[in-house]
């Protein structure tokens, strides 16, 4: 049961509302309402503060601390008086930024009273009261006598200031002071100030009969004197004084009129004071005609509104309120409230409450704001002149209207103004205590939109299903932000009519599933649409839900299987009461045959993980469905018999229940051991599990994909008791960052498109933001710093236990408070600014408490020289409760340089740490290079001191290549080599690429320029210049003016071990390739070869090898490696063929079926001489879920970092289609796949395409081309780009043809490969004619690089009777060595005999080829069938 479900029983139970505790901050409150409803009371100022882990209330009443000086109990800024002596007069700060003012005399120990401190007599006949408030602090000097006022000392008074990470300066126009930190935002303020003298009203209005009495007074009581000697009197005489700041004095020149004149009754008051300018959730002024000019702004002393005859001075008064916990909410009632502290009489006197627009500090009578709209309520009640008979006392105020319009404009904020009708009258004079301010409001947030539709048996809800003579049952989860009970209205339609056959409303818990079951008369056979509607209690409806199709068939029998689990009793009836499972329990889920005869096996997928998997008839239960959070969840089910006929769909409803503790920090999968989150170069999330002793399992995909983006771990931001994703995302197109939260599964895995990813805010994000309409002071910028920040940072920075962030935006860092919401401005209304100005400098990693002294703790690298340093978090010096002094943390002087590694920026981009990676009770450090290198660096510490880091460990390697930085230059004869290629700058002024088989396969055409010269420029544009002058490019690869935002500076090249040449951008990014890899060369000379698995019929297996010759033809094949009798059964495996270790030479890997849904990667890497090194690797396993009968495997550069990766295109059975992609790792070993695409259930046939893979837009990706058969005869092209991560776009149709135009698609078959040497890959169709004879037809790729195909040309006719494609093995790559690709084929003859011949690309790059020539072959013992040829494509 959550938290609010609790105070919803309690509330209803008793009759009384219930505080939500977990919901309370430092201002507010949130109650259960008995009827089921919710409220928030808003404090007008911090009523308790977060001390050692509790709540504490707010007291300012002040003590002597051990030192000597005067403390409040409990105060939200941190105010420390003078306990007599020399030191300074008073200190306040928040967040560790500190204002101090000194007197210039020694001071006597004080007396206190409450929450007021009098030190006598520091002057002679003047007393100095310093006033400690909740949220700011006041000082008064208490001139006693006319003789104390002569004294020339009183002429101006003259403080000492001090500030800790603030500065101090004067408004001219209001005449305030304002003490602003580093960011401009205003932490102290002081209205300008004041002095009163003490006289009495002179002439008091002689009031009727009827008002005497309720003026008369009891025996011996005195009118109610203000709250205290800090607020003028009713009568008193007032003046403002001049303030001036010069340097580090603060000079205050008390008006000699007032102070000495001969109407002055003493005592008189001096009185400056200083409020907390952040106020948490409330602002306040008032306007007073007497000083049309001053502010007073958040000021100490109590509002006014009305007309006080012996000053004639007349006030308004004016409150600002945040409403963004409302937005979007429909307001029942919204109640003003605030204590009426003084009076002219106890005679009834109105006050009207209007809204207004907005305040600010420069709100005066001279510019104050406007009414709007009419009246909103009005108190005649009048409080607070007599104890007896009309004591002080809160006044209330209707607001609903005004906070439902301001809620129906999209604003954040509220402003309320508080007027005397009548200002002439002297009786609605009144003070009130602004402080005490509260807005009660009664809210109701509409439902969710109804989601996770589905039926019984289930049927998909877009695509539909058959469902046959059984119950059938409709069901939907439905949500409501409020809690609460709700009633979900289901309605059912036959399909074509507009009358509902079932319409029916009924009970439903909230975040629960609400279903029914349909009258088996009211659904006969036919086809029928339904849909969903939420209603809650205070009849407030949801969106209606999509509507979902299914089809009937009673004629049709179905019995969907039983399903039942020992850990996760049924859902049916609501979350189980009896004990049940976790949170990432297994289910142990256990499938029956509900009568079904001969079932063999039982297909069946989760809610959460849509890959179907197979459990054999009788399995005692299944493994690997556990649930990745708490709440509910389904497991669906169909049976399938021995003619392998299917049931229809069963499902189970269950519920998860909380773990009982929380994951520690860095903790990404349960096992408490530090684990890493990092974003490699390509942009793909990676998790990396720790095992304790500075060793890690390889990088497994972490299930999102951040091309040049930044993440973090953070804490458990949706009470699931793991730490999740923090993302700092640009959007490319806005060059704004967006900063979003990504659950973790409890496995190191997220799912970007699961309903809990939050994008989180704030209610103000920037002035002038419509919506929401953010109502602030002047000069503020904004509370979103990550729209343009460079880093973020998770970690709990105010011992709450909570998640907080830090964000780095250019030089300034800030400090955002978490709540596990996705509002970043509950806690604190404002984020805090951390240390000075400087933060550009370095790059911050928030490794926990490095000395064990309770509080967080950074490391801080300079970018540019890469040294390390620490800032320990350390206490504020005023307020030891504070976790950390914000003001000095990571400042000059609070950083120290530590021992270690030189890390700059350039080197290691990404620096990070989880924690303690070996158990050492140490922080251990980790960093990313571009080329994808992951180090670790263990921490070193001497006692509880952090000092450095020690010798650096690997967590991950790079792939290989030679880099050639920026500002490289090669002149004639120079060249760079990796394995493969050789890049040389020709003495004639042509950039060439040669492979190991000394052939030019690359050339920018630029010969005819002797002594031109090639330059890799700062964005890694590579150039071909005329002689001595770079400013006349003779060719270019010219990638960095064409406009594209992931076009960005601080690029580089890379001539890859495998043969490529590649531009990459900063973030890691492949823009342009040469397209010079050799295909499947396994010896590494630079020409094709080819590898074929061969089945013999004794049961053993072995990778064979077939080199070439310089011209082509091939040797005769080798036994590469060889795998006894029983290892292997190759009917079970689906090979592919790539360079997965990125060393310049083919490698082979597969995928292995051992039945029951279990399949394992397996990679062959190769020798130099062409053999394959044993044992195998092995990489990613499946336990259950994969069938390589319903897959396509597909190799490929699909990332572009070097390596091939894997593509498995995945059919499910319930028509649905995902692409999975395996990156490979340094080994050559694969991660565990992530989703890579997706089309729903019906959009793609897998059994009408053929696939190939190949850089089809010369970006440095391969991606993959599908020719489709359309059910008319028409034949059509797809390209599915890759994306840096390795995902793939959604397809375009890059050729198509109609039925008449193309032919027979299943006489086609296709390859592709650089047919015409352009470095773009292109495809050629191999086509078996009616009459016999064969043809090549190559579609070139489009030179826009745009994964388009020209018109397919002929380039190759085969006579009739000379082949039969159907004995051919077809298989593409470079087999001379000319840069070109060709063609090459093992053709049986049918008797055992088979022979290689190839088809040579024509040398006039044309795409065309040659006709076959015969090689290799050998006369019998070779059957067709057992010969598997290994392509990069199936």
């Amino acid at each position: 049961m959550t938290g609010e479900e609790y105070a919803l029983q309690q509330a209803k139970s008793t009759g009384q509302p219930y505080e939500l505790t977990s919901a309370r901050t430092e201002a507010t409150d949130t109650w259960a309402q008995p009827d089921g409803s919710f409220s928030v009371r808003q404090y007008g100022q911090a009523v308790r503060v977060w001390r050692d882990g509790v709540w504490v209330a707010t007291d300012p009443t002040l003590g002597f601390a051990a030192d000597g000086s005067v403390v409040p109990k409990a105060s939200t800024v941190a105010v420390r008086f003078s306990g007599g002596g020399t030191g300074p007069m008073l200190s306040g700060a928040k967040d560790g930024r500190t204002l101090t003012l000194s007197w210039p005399k020694a001071l006597p120990k004080p007396t206190l009273n409450g929450n007021v401190a009098t030190y006598p007599e520091v002057l002679a006949g003047v007393d100095l009261q310093l006033k400690a408030d909740i949220e700011g602090f006041s000082q008064l000097l208490v001139v006693k006598t006319a003789e104390a006022a002569k004294n020339p000392e009183l002429a101006q008074l003259q403080f000492a200031t001090n500030t800790v990470g603030l500065d101090i300066a004067k408004d001219e126009e209001t005449k305030s002071l304002v003490a602003t930190d580093p960011s401009g935002q205003t932490v102290f303020t002081s209205p300008a100030p004041m002095m009163w003298d003490s006289s009495t009203p002179a002439n008091p209005p002689t009031p009727a009969a009827a008002p005497v009495a309720k003026r008369a007074l009891a025996a011996g009581e005195a009118a109610s004197a203000p709250a205290d000697s800090f607020e003028p009197g009713a009568g008193a005489k007032d003046a403002p004084m001049d303030a001036e700041i010069t340097g580090d004095k603060l000079a205050i020149t008390p008006d000699q009129k007032l102070l000495t004149g001969s109407g002055t009754t003493y005592p008189v008051y001096i009185d400056p004071t200083w409020g907390w300018g952040d106020r948490q959730k409330w602002s306040w002024t008032r306007v007073y005609n007497s000083y049309p000019k001053h502010s007073y702004w958040n000021a100490n002393d109590v509002v006014r509104v009305g007309h006080e005859s012996d000053t004639n001075g007349t006030s308004r008064s004016f409150f600002r309120v945040d409403t963004s916990y409302v937005s979007g909410a429909q307001i029942q009632s919204a109640t003003f409230r605030l204590r009426n502290v003084w009076s002219w009489s106890c005679q009834d006197a109105p006050a009207t409450l209007y809204r207004t627009e907005d305040i600010s500090p420069a709100t005066t009578w001279n510019n104050q704001p406007k009414k709007i709209g009419g009246a909103l309520s009005t108190s005649k009640e009048s409080k607070g002149w007599s104890p007896s008979q009309c004591p002080a006392g809160n006044l209330e105020y209707d607001a609903t209207s005004a906070l439902r319009d301001s809620v129906a404009a999209n604003e954040v904020s509220l402003t309320l103004g508080l007027y005397a009708p009548n200002e002439n009258d002297v009786n609605q004079w009144k003070k009130f205590d602004q402080k005490t301010a509260v807005l009660e409001v009664k809210y109701n947030n509409p439902p969710k939109k109804p989601d996770h539709l589905t039926t019984s048996p289930a049927t998909s809800c877009t695509a539909g299903g058959t469902i046959g003579n059984t119950p059938i049952s409709v069901a939907a989860h439905v949500d409501d932000k409020d809690t609460g009970n709700l009633k979900a209205h289901f309605q059912v339609f036959k399909t074509g009519t507009a009358k509902a056959v079932v319409d029916t409303e009924i009970p439903a818990l909230n975040n629960r599933y609400a279903s029914i079951t349909l009258p088996g008369d009211a659904v006969p056979s036919g086809d029928y649409t339904w849909k969903v509607q939420t209603r809650d209690q205070d009849n407030a409806t949801s969106p209606w839900s999509d509507t979902c199709t299914f089809t009937v068939d009673r004629e049709r029998p179905s019995q969907p299987p039983t399903i039942t689990s020992t850990v996760f009793p049924s859902g049916d009836k609501g979350w189980p009461d009896e004990p049940n499972g976790n949170v990432n329990d297994d289910g142990h889920f256990t499938f029956g045959p509900n009568g079904v005869k001969d079932v063999v096996a039982y297909h069946w997928w989760t809610d959460t993980d849509p890959r179907v998997n197979v459990s054999q008839a009788g399995t005692a239960w299944t493994t690997g469905a556990a649930p990745p959070n708490a709440g509910p969840h389904l497991v669906y089910a169909f049976s399938v018999d021995k003619a392998g006929n299917r049931s229809d769909t069963a499902s189970y409803l269950y519920y998860a229940d909380r773990n009982q503790t929380r994951d520690q920090p860095g903790d990404l999968n349960g096992d408490t051991f530090k684990d890493i989150w990092s974003v490699d170069a390509n942009g793909t999330l990676l998790t990396y599990a720790g095992h304790g002793n500075k060793e890690f399992s390889v990088a497994t995909n972490g299930g999102g994909a951040f091309p040049g983006q930044q993440v973090a771990a953070s804490g458990d931001w949706n009470e699931d008791d793991k730490n999740d994703l923090i993302a700092l995302e640009r959007n490319s197109e806005s060059g704004k960052n967006t900063l979003r939260m990504y659950p973790n599964n409890g496995r190191g895995v997220i799912n970007p498109q699961s309903e809990d990813v939050r994008t989180l805010k704030v209610a103000c994000p920037k002035p002038g933001v419509i919506p929401p309409k953010c109502r602030q002071t002047p000069g503020w910028t904004g509370d979103d710093h990550w729209s343009d920040a460079d880093q973020v940072l998770g970690g709990d920075f105010n011992k709450d236990s909570m998640p907080d962030l830090l964000v780095k935006q250019g030089k300034q860092l800030w400090v955002y408070y978490g709540n596990r919401t996705q509002n970043l401005d509950t806690v604190r209304a404002h984020p805090i600014p951390v240390g000075g100005s400087d933060w550009d400098q370095f790059t911050l990693v928030a490794p926990g408490d490095l000395n064990k002294d309770g509080r967080p703790d950074l490391l801080m690298r300079k970018n540019s020289s890469g040294e390390l340093y620490r800032a320990y978090g350390e206490a504020d010096p005023l307020d030891p409760n504070t976790a950390v002094n914000y003001a000095t943390w990571g400042t000059e002087g609070h950083r120290t340089k530590i021992d270690g590694p030189l890390l700059p920026q350039g080197d290691y981009p990404t620096l990070g740490s989880s924690g303690d990676f070996d158990g050492d009770g140490t922080a251990d450090l980790w960093g990313r290079k571009a080329d994808n290198t992951v180090t670790g660096w263990p921490g070193l510490a001497t006692g509880s001191d952090f000092t450095g880091f020690g010798q650096p460990f690997t967590i991950d390697g790079s792939v290989g290549g030679r880099r050639i930085t920026p500002g490289t230059r090669l002149t004639s004869g120079q060249s760079v080599t990796s394995n493969s290629a050789k890049l040389t700058m020709q003495a004639d002024g042509n950039l060439t690429i040669a492979s190991n088989a000394n052939k030019v396969l690359w050339s920018t055409n630029t010969s005819g320029n002797p002594g031109a010269t090639a330059l890799i420029q700062s964005d890694g544009n590579i150039t071909v210049n005329k002689p001595g002058d770079d400013s006349t490019s003779l060719w270019s690869t010219n990638q960095a003016t064409n406009g594209k935002p992931e076009h960005l500076a601080d690029g580089f090249a890379l001539l890859q071990d495998r043969g490529n040449l590649v531009v990459y951008n900063a973030k890691g990014q492949a823009l342009w390739s040469s397209g010079t890899a050799v295909r499947h060369d396994y010896n590494g000379d630079g020409r094709s070869d080819v590898a074929d698995w061969y089945n013999y019929a004794d049961g053993h297996d072995a990778i064979h090898t077939l080199l070439t010759n310089s011209d082509g033809t091939f040797k005769a094949p080798f036994e590469g490696t060889v795998f006894p009798n029983g290892y292997f059964d190759a009917t079970k495996a689906r090979f592919t063929t790539g360079d997965y270790n990125g060393d310049g030479r083919g490698d082979v890997a597969f995928l292995y079926d051992y039945g029951g849904g279990k399949v394992k990667l397996f990679t062959a890497l190769s020798k130099p001489d062409g053999t394959y090194q044993t044992p195998l690797i092995e990489s990613w396993s499946s336990p259950s879920g994969w069938w390589a009968n319903d897959l396509k495997l597909e190799s490929g550069d699909f990332n572009g970092d070097g390596r091939d990766d894997l593509a498995a295109w995945y059919s499910y059975a319930d028509g649905s289609d995902r692409l999975f992609t395996f990156t490979a790792d340094v080994r050559g070993g694969f991660n565990p796949p992530f989703d890579s695409y997706y089309m729903n259930a019906g959009n793609w046939d897998i059994n009408k395409s053929k696939f190939v893979t190949g850089d089809f837009n010369g970006d440095g990706r391969d991606d993959i081309a599908a020719l489709y058969g359309y059910p008319d005869g028409s034949v059509k092209m797809h390209t599915f780009a890759a994306t840096p991560t390795g995902a793939f776009q959604a397809s375009i149709q890059s050729w198509g043809d109609t039925a008449t135009g193309w032919g027979d698609w299943n006489r086609t078959s296709i390859q592709a490969g650089d047919f015409n040497g352009d470095g773009i890959d292109d495809v050629v169709a191999w086509y078996d004619y009616a009459d016999g004879h064969d043809g090549l037809h190559t579609m070139i790729a489009s030179g826009s690089h745009t994964g388009e195909f020209a018109k397919p040309i002929p380039s190759l006719s085969v006579p009739a009777g000379w082949w039969d494609v159907n004995q051919s093995r077809l298989i593409a790559g470079d087999f001379d060595g000319d840069g070109r690709d060709d063609l090459a084929s093992l053709y049986s003859y049918g008797n055992g005999s088979v022979r290689m011949f190839t088809f040579t690309a024509k040398t006039d790059n044309s795409g065309t080829f040659n006709m076959g020539v015969s090689s290799w072959s050998t006369p019998s013992g070779w059957n067709l069938n057992e010969y598997n040829i290994i392509r990069p494509y199936n």
